[in-house]
């Protein structure tokens, strides 16, 4: 197993099992663009997050205004999302059931690929399901469908990684199909990552 930097994709990595995208194949909760049509169910998440201590410095603040979020969330369907992004860096989706909001998660475009020192601990999605709905499997459920977005998108494998003390997150990659490949990172952020072969 090994990057090749020339075609920007892993080598060698097993075939993700059977039934990868089976909770989204049922139609029950499913992947959309973010739209104000959540976004009541969007600031109690955030609420739920603050709540918790869990403030992202780039997410709208959950007692901001309606307008607030609108544009956020607005941005977040053209892909950009940071407090100084300006283009799209990503395909950016919403976990929802119904008018239910349960999580959110990101597939970073291919080009993220080249810069490799970040790539190599942030890998290619990054996820996040709202505190109410955790230990509930909407991040594998989640995870497995965005997984077959990817493919659709043409992408040949994944690297997904976590935090070496998230035992949390790494159940949810192994439960998605993902295979170990190593730990990587050093001090602070030490990295379990694995692979999916699409």
């Amino acid at each position: 197993m090994g990057f090749d930097a020339g075609r920007r994709q892993w080598r060698g990595r097993p075939a993700v099992g059977a039934g990868v995208a089976d909770a989204y194949a049922r139609g029950m909760p499913e992947l959309v663009i973010p739209s104000a049509r959540w976004l009541p169910e969007y600031r109690e998440a955030l609420r739920e997050a603050a709540e918790l201590g869990e403030v992202v410095p780039w997410d709208p603040p959950f007692d901001g205004s309606d307008e607030d979020l609108a544009i956020a969330i607005g941005n977040a369907a053209r892909g950009i999302w940071g407090l100084d992004a300006t283009e799209p860096s990503q395909w950016y989706r919403w976990w929802v059931e119904g008018e239910h909001y349960l999580g959110r998660i990101s597939l970073r475009f291919p080009g993220f690929r080249d810069n490799f020192e970040h790539y190599a601990t942030h890998g290619d999605i990054g996820y996040d399901v709202r505190p109410s709905r955790r230990r509930q499997g909407v991040a594998t459920a989640m995870l497995r469908a965005m997984v077959q977005f990817a493919r659709e998108q043409g992408y040949q494998d994944l690297l997904v990684t976590c935090n070496q003390s998230n035992a949390a997150s790494r159940r949810v990659i192994e439960n998605a199909g993902g295979t170990y490949h190593d730990t990587f990172g050093d001090g602070d952020e030490i990295v379990l990552r694995y692979f999916f072969a699409l």
